[in-house]
């Protein structure tokens, strides 16, 4: 699960907030259910593509999961990664802050990985979501924040990627 990935531009001395991405806590479009999936042609997501054949959107006003309350959860296999790209314009060039919060299950093993300019920019293994002592619960969802290095990019149009793939199954 992916929610309320950040971007900020950061000025001299002082940080200055500045939304970079459309719809960065998958806010839009709201659901009534617990969670929606949506389907390749369903391309609704504002601002985001997707390209697995479907994600699912998970409202969490009962679990809290964030600054937000909807996710989105990228499906994927042994055989099959899933990602979702999201292009946008940078006006004033510098150095930008990304921070993503992240939700993994202890069921699949794999990576989470995050991509600027089509470029990665890091990989989190799903595994390290978990200490030793935590493996033996039930299945559930673990939620981290990832804050990646400042990277400095100049003026113009740029992309944001993440894609999850599985190892193989535990």
């Amino acid at each position: 699960l992916l929610s309320a990935p950040a971007a900020q531009i950061l000025n001299e001395t002082h940080l200055n907030a500045l939304e970079l991405l459309r719809n960065g806590g998958f806010e839009e479009p709201i659901i009534d259910e617990l969670s929606q999936e949506f389907q390749l042609d369903q391309q609704i997501i504002p601002g985001w593509e997707f390209t697995h054949r479907s994600v699912r959107l998970v409202n969490h006003t009962r679990l809290l999961a964030g600054e937000g309350f909807q996710s989105l959860l990228l499906p994927c296999s042994a055989t099959e990664s899933s990602a979702i790209r999201q292009e946008f314009p940078l006006g004033v060039g510098g150095p930008v802050h990304l921070s993503l919060k992240l939700a993994a299950s202890k069921a699949m093993d794999g990576e989470i990985e995050v991509f600027l300019d089509d470029v990665m920019v890091k990989a989190i293994r799903i595994s390290e979501f978990w200490k030793p002592e935590e493996i033996a619960l039930t299945d559930q969802m673990k939620w981290r924040f990832v804050d990646l290095p400042d990277i400095q990019l100049a003026p113009g149009e740029h992309a944001l990627g993440i894609r999850v793939r599985e190892f193989q199954p535990r």
